[in-house]
C-alpha cells in the first residue's frame, strides 16, 4: 500500500437542461456568458442572477460527460 500525501484533482462535467422561463435580466447574463465563453467561477462575478440561476438548476447528478484531470499529485 502507498499513501497520497497531497492529490487536487479538476473535475468538469456537461449538464443539459431545457424547458426553463427566466428573467430577462438571467437570460441576457446567460446569453452574454455563452457569447463571450467565459468561464466563470462564481466569486465577485458581474453576472450574480446566472450564477444564482446555474446553482439552483444545474445539478452535477444530471450530468451526462465528466472529464478529470489530476492538477497535483504527491
Amino acid at each position: 500500500m502507498k499513501t497520497i500525501k497531497n492529490i487536487q484533482v479538476k473535475v468538469n462535467y456537461v449538464v443539459g437542461v431545457g424547458g426553463y422561463e427566466v428573467s430577462e435580466k438571467v437570460f441576457k447574463q446567460l446569453e452574454e456568458m455563452h457569447n463571450e465563453g467565459k468561464e466563470i467561477d462564481g466569486a465577485g462575478s458581474e453576472y450574480t442572477e446566472a450564477i444564482e440561476w446555474i446553482n439552483a438548476n444545474v445539478k452535477e447528478n444530471d450530468a451526462f460527460v465528466w472529464e478529470y484531470e489530476i492538477e497535483e499529485f504527491k
